[in-house]
């Protein structure tokens, strides 16, 4: 399982890609999920692990950035000054 830019993707060993998982929405999370299953190995366990994968990286990259704005915003306001 991997996530890339379309989302969060389950591959086999051949690594042909089993199914693709994202919101549907790419800036704001309406709880609304596109999943495409272009392989039809692809089992209900596989689909529910990649949806779990999918939520918890969600939440992980939106934690990271929340925190990121966070650091920022102290260095600002203490006078740190830095390059982006």
């Amino acid at each position: 399982m991997t996530g890339f830019k379309w989302g969060t993707k389950m591959v086999d060993k051949e690594n042909n890609t089993l199914l693709k998982i994202r919101n549907e929405n790419q800036f704001i999370n309406n709880n609304k999920y596109v999943i495409e299953i272009p392989n039809e190995k692809a089992s209900d366990f596989d689909i529910l692990m990649t949806l779990y994968g999918h939520l918890y990286g969600s939440s992980m990259k939106q934690k990271a950035v929340i925190i990121a704005i966070i650091m920022i915003g102290i260095m600002i306001s203490s006078g740190l000054h830095f390059f982006i």
